[in-house]
This record gives C-alpha cells, structure tokens and sequence, in this order.
C-alpha cells in the first residue's frame, strides 16, 4: 500500500511539473509590462512629442523631461530638439531636460539653431549642472527685469548683489550678435577652474569668462540640465507661445565618470570638426 501511494506521489508531482513547464513555454507574460504609449500630438499645433514614460532620447541621451506639458518638447526628423513655453489658462508651462546620471568636470557643449540672445524679456535658456543650489554651473540667457544684460555665467550661489564675483554679464542689446543663429555655448568644468565660452556659427567668440576661485567650484556628481521658460516668477507681456530649437548637445568628459552613459561617447565621429575648432580657438585665449 505504501509503495502505491510514493508511486501515486511520483507521478503526480512529474504531471505538475510537466504542466508548468507547457504554462511557462506557451503563456505570454506581455501584459505584465507597461502599456506602450504611441507619441503624443498637440492637437492646437500637429507637432508630435516622442516623451514616451518621461522621458526624451536626444543626442544620445534619454533625458528625464520635467514639465506640466509633454508636448511641449519633442525632437524632429532632423535630429533637433523643440522646447516650447506656452500659457495655458493661467500657467506658463515650462521645460526642463535633465540627464538621467551625473558626471564630474568636463566640457558641455550646446548648439542652439534659433537665434537665442535676444529673447522676449522674461523668458529664459538655461544650460546647466546641478547636484543641489550651491553646487550648479550655469549658463543663463534672459533679461532680468531692470537688466540690459542678455546673457549670465554663474558659479552658483551667485547674484550681483551678494556674490558678485560667481557672477558674470555681457551682451547687451546694441551687441551685432543678438539674431545670430547656431551659436555655440560651452562649458568646460575642472577641479582648479570653470570656463564659459559662446562662440559665432563662424568660431568668433562672442562671451568668454574664466572662473578660478578652486575653494567654490564645485567638485561633486551633478545632473546635466537645459531649462526654457519664465525668470523666476515673472511672465511675458506676449502671451504666445514662444520655442527655442536646439541643433545638437555634447559631453566630453575630462575624466569618465562610472556613471556616464552615452551614444554620443561610443561614437568619436559626433565630434565634429566644427567643435574642435572651437575647442582649438578657446585654448589659444
């Protein structure tokens, strides 16, 4: 009787097990996973976003969009990137890009393809690093409210009023290079040193500082960002929506950083002969 029973057992755990083995090899788990998303239309406009989930893949880089709209950022059929502020309602909704790792000191590389110094009055770029308030380079266009200037480089905490010297101005509105396009802005970030550079789609430099003050650079991990929307809490008079096309983005780091991914990186081609001439120009200075 006992041997009938263990052979009994036997058999039915071998016909459990057979069971399982067909349940896994012929059953689809596809509904586990998240529903995809086809891109998104602005229904006012027809321009579609590929923010799928959050995110935005944009020269080599699935950055994290954070913005009350998700069309208001998408990348065309030429590579390029769209950041468009708009009013809805009440509610400017602005855009900020942030990449999904940190890295430590190398050279940014913005190309902007709208002409971008000459920006309606409280509307703003931003192209920055950021780990927290005190520990952020930024490269900033707007005009303060009372400021002629157009253009800031800031090691963060910086203001013209309480620290002065973090804080760099130039281009002011009689500047010939306030409607030029594909101008480049860069940031070349050291442990003894930061330079801001924005040069002419013909390699002349338009803005150039060199911040050495080693005691407040900042020497942690840090996101890289771009922004485009308000200053601060103030609006713009026009209440149309405004856009801003970005040609390209770069990183080329100084030391790689183990949390640095990226396509750009595993493709030495990407750096165009272009940026290396920038690149050659700002060294001779």
């Amino acid at each position: 009787m006992k041997k009938l029973v263990v052979v009994f057992g036997f058999i039915l755990l071998n016909l459990v097990m057979l069971i399982i083995v067909i349940l896994v090899n012929n059953f689809s788990f596809t509904w586990l996973l998240p529903e995809a998303q086809d891109p998104v239309t602005d229904v006012k406009t027809g321009h579609p976003s590929n923010v799928s989930h959050g995110r935005l893949l944009w020269s080599g880089i699935n950055w994290r969009v954070i913005s009350q709209l998700e069309n208001n950022t998408w990348v065309d059929d030429q590579g390029r990137l769209h950041m468009r502020l708009q009013k809805i309602g009440d509610t400017w909704c602005c855009t900020t890009l942030e990449s999904p790792y940190t890295v430590k000191y190398g050279k940014f590389i913005w190309n902007i393809s709208s002409p971008s110094l000459n920006l309606e009055r409280n509307t703003s770029i931003g192209m920055f690093t950021y780990a927290n308030d005190t520990n952020e380079i930024d490269i900033e266009i707007n005009q303060w409210p009372g400021h002629d200037e157009h253009l800031w480089f800031t090691n963060q905490p910086g203001s013209v009023e309480d620290y002065p010297s973090n804080i760099y101005y130039d281009v002011y509105s009689d500047s010939p290079y306030l409607n030029e396009t594909n101008i480049t802005y860069i940031i070349e970030w050291e442990p003894t040193y930061i330079n801001f550079s924005v040069v002419s789609s013909d390699g002349s430099i338009i803005s150039n500082w060199n911040y050495t003050n080693e005691s407040e650079i900042p020497h942690v991990e840090s996101t890289i960002c771009q922004y485009f929307g308000t200053v601060a809490n103030f609006t713009p008079q026009n209440e149309q929506p405004k856009e801003i096309v970005f040609n390209s983005f770069q990183y080329i780091s100084s030391k790689q950083s183990s949390n640095y991914e990226s396509a750009d990186d595993l493709n030495p081609e990407n750096e165009t002969k272009f940026y290396k001439g920038v690149i050659d120009k700002l060294n001779e200075l």
